[in-house]
């Protein structure tokens, strides 16, 4: 036998083994084993699932796009969903209390005094929010006790997580929405919920730009005065100057660039200059500013 011969008769042999290998595999294939197959009595539709129905807003009204109901108002997955699912006993569910409703294991207590729960709801478990930040008491004797409270929690994380339990209600089990609805709680709906708006003169000046072709910059300028300034207490603590109504201005810059198809860099920069106002333990507070930047990937499904 030549050399060459000898050579192909491992090839031969592989291809042989592969052979009987995939015919085998075929052949059980056709008849897939019973224990695996659901039974036609068993098997249900897409719509079988949940049966044809209206989304609903808050008030328990249908939303209908074809004629035109209540299309500028969200739906509501309470009303909606809650008709045939329990929504108080889903709401319940880690992933929407986050540890609220739990206390903090005997380590975490032991190794990280601040934690009030095993979660992300007053523990330090979520880095893009409170990583290095603590969820405060509900009552505190002094200022400097006070660091993040639960609306600030909300604030904070309810861009990334379901809504319900703890970005629902606050530590006595009320709507936040509720709360800032109620006039006798004394809460201001305006410019950040801190000055009504008929008390704030908040002229605005903005720029926008296309330097580059996918580059979009946006340059905000605005200036705050308080026309009533006597009596207004901003955020429980800041007032401005006997005399004086400015009380700062404010810088944001957005820009965004397309790096490609599916990418996209984000940035941000804000600044506030306090100018005219005080507070009860600052005499003369700072400024405040902050930063961000965002790197965006776009994924491109197909749905059948």
């Amino acid at each position: 036998m030549t050399m060459k011969a000898k050579m192909l008769v491992p090839l031969i042999l592989i291809i042989i083994a592969a052979a009987v290998v995939i015919g085998f595999v075929s052949s059980k294939s056709e008849k897939p084993d019973k224990r695996f197959q659901v039974p036609e009595v068993e098997k249900t539709s897409a719509l079988g699932v949940c049966p044809p129905f209206y989304l609903l807003t808050e008030e328990g009204d249908t939303i209908n796009p074809m004629k035109g109901l209540n299309i500028d108002k969200p739906y509501s997955p309470k009303q909606t969903c809650g008709k045939c699912h329990d929504y108080n006993l889903i709401t319940k569910g880690y992933h929407f209390q986050q540890g609220k409703d739990e206390k903090p294991l005997d380590i975490q207590s032991e190794r990280m005094q601040w934690v009030s729960s095993p979660g992300n709801y007053g523990g330090p478990w979520c880095s893009p929010a409170p990583l290095y930040r603590y969820l405060s008491d509900k009552e505190n004797d002094q200022a400097t006790l006070v660091d993040m409270t639960s609306f600030d929690f909300v604030v904070s994380c309810g861009v990334c997580h379901p809504g319900g339990g703890s970005l629902e209600l606050d530590r006595e089990g009320l709507r936040y929405d509720k709360v800032m609805a109620d006039e006798n709680k004394g809460f201001s709906h305006g410019w950040m919920n801190l000055v009504k708006w008929s008390n704030l003169n908040d002229k605005e000046f903005m720029i926008e730009l296309f330097p580059l072709n996918g580059m979009q910059v946006e340059l905000k300028y605005n200036r705050f005065i308080i026309p009533q300034p006597e009596g207004t207490m901003i955020n429980g603590n800041l007032e401005l100057l006997p005399g004086e109504k400015h009380l700062g201005n404010k810088i944001d810059l957005h820009a965004k660039y397309n790096i490609s198809r599916n990418w996209q860099i984000v940035t941000s920069f804000g600044l506030f200059l306090l100018k005219d106002a005080r507070t009860a333990f600052i005499e003369e507070p700072g400024n405040a500013y902050w930063l961000a930047f965002q790197f965006l990937y776009t994924f491109n499904w197909n749905v059948i």
